[in-house]
């Protein structure tokens, strides 16, 4: 439009439509910049939103691996703690089998194996813990050694398992009559020791007579009715002229012997 306004000899119009051709190529060079600029913020905008989630992605890697290794390492500790726990509750099982296992040994050690009552070892050594705290607090101690009458002949009437059975059912009644407190141990055969801490000398013929009572009325394994035994009783109270206790059981022997020599089946008594 200017070349043909220049040849009609119209140079205003020409340089107007210059000017103006002008305006629109530095307008357009400015909208393709422009554009360029948009492009190249949308493309910078989408490489900022790539490497966000990337940085994403990483750190939820990185918190999965995270917590995987947690989990595993607490997998491994409860492990631990399983097989610790177990193990500790073997060692405890062995330690107490074994602690049972001494204690069975030594209680059987301290029972007599025919009839379960304490044997000489144990009666002697609770019969000396007695003396002892009897001598120290001045408080009564009666000892009583106890000899099944005419044994011999039970063993030739009823065979040995009848005597033995015998020596249980004396073990069994003295269980139902006696106190607490009181020991009833095998001496040796057919005889017994009868520890009676704090009785007096007065209460020795009631004590005799529940247990002769009981002993008669204990049935004896093997033996058709009742067994027909009876016993001898020699017992001796300490007093201040007794200083052992040897002595005692001595004196408790004495008066054993006087009951056998008197009859037997009865309780003879120093105190």
């Amino acid at each position: 439009m200017a070349a043909g306004y220049a040849s009609l000899g119209r140079f205003a119009d020409a340089y107007a439509q210059t000017q103006r051709a002008e305006k629109f190529q530095d307008e357009g060079r400015s909208f393709a910049a422009d554009v360029q600029m948009l492009r190249l913020e949308a493309r910078y905008a989408a490489a900022q939103r790539d490497a966000e989630n990337a940085e994403l992605r990483h750190r939820s890697e990185s918190a999965r691996l995270a917590l995987e290794a947690e989990t595993v390492k607490q997998r491994a500790l409860w492990a631990a703690l399983a097989t610790l726990g177990l193990l500790t509750a073997a060692l405890l099982a062995f330690g107490w089998r074994a602690l049972a296992r001494r204690r069975s040994l030594a209680d059987l050690a301290l029972r007599d194996e025919l009839t379960g009552a304490p044997n000489r070892r144990a009666v002697t050594a609770y019969a000396q813990a007695q003396f002892d705290q009897a001598q120290r607090l001045g408080v009564p101690l009666t000892l009583a050694l106890i000899d099944l009458d005419h044994f011999k002949r039970v063993n030739d009437t009823f065979g040995h398992a009848g005597g033995d059975a015998v020596l249980r059912a004396l073990a069994d009644a003295a269980q139902g009559v006696l106190r607490g407190q009181d020991r009833l141990g095998r001496w040796g055969g057919e005889e017994w020791l009868l520890v009676m801490p704090g009785t007096a000398a007065a209460e020795v013929p009631a004590v005799f007579d529940r247990l002769r009572s009981r002993f008669a009325a204990t049935p004896a394994d093997g033996i058709d009715g009742e067994h027909g035994c009876s016993f001898s009783m020699g017992a001796a109270a300490l007093t201040p002229g007794i200083g052992s206790l040897d002595s005692l059981i001595a004196e408790c022997d004495r008066q054993l012997y006087r009951a056998k020599q008197e009859g037997r089946d009865r309780l003879c008594f120093a105190g």
